[in-house]
């Protein structure tokens, strides 16, 4: 993951959808309302799913379509 290069949420870059090619797609939600860099942002849940797991957190202080803004450092998956 990269992260966006120019939109930053408490410091760290905001996750786009090309920053999550390789985290289990049943994990992350898009949020087409919220475009980044011409893609859409991203948000993730903590959990296990068929492909890898994941624990994310969020900003706590950015709301997201009523749930923390999702941030490169904020995510962490593993794949199966």
């Amino acid at each position: 993951m990269s992260g966006s290069k120019s939109v930053f949420i408490g410091g760290a870059p905001a996750l786009r959808l090309s920053d999550v090619v390789n985290c289990p797609p049943e994990l992350y939600e898009i949020v087409p309302s919220i475009m980044i860099e011409g893609q859409p942002m991203v948000k993730f849940r903590t959990g296990v799913g068929e492909k890898g797991n994941c624990t994310a957190r969020g900003e706590e202080t950015v709301s997201v379509e009523g749930e923390s803004a999702s941030r490169l450092g904020d995510v962490t998956c593993t794949q199966n």
